[in-house]
């Protein structure tokens, strides 16, 4: 039961970092939904979105060490 709880967990995490990493390379690619926003905003956006990422990752991390 609890490799299944894991299982799940991991799979919201990682379903998390996907959808981030999706939006990091929308920002890098200049994609025109982006004009709306100034440089520093997506470069606030770029580093928010990394410092998430890697704070998935660690979580990610912190349930697999679990198993």
């Amino acid at each position: 039961m609890l490799d299944q709880q894991a299982v799940v967990e991991m799979s919201k995490v990682n379903g998390d970092i996907g959808r981030l990493g999706g939006l990091l390379k929308m920002w890098l690619t200049n994609d025109e939904r982006l004009a709306l926003f100034n440089q520093q905003q997506l470069q606030e956006s770029i580093v928010e979105a990394l410092a998430k990422i890697k704070v998935l990752q660690d979580e990610l991390l912190q349930v697999v060490k679990r198993l």
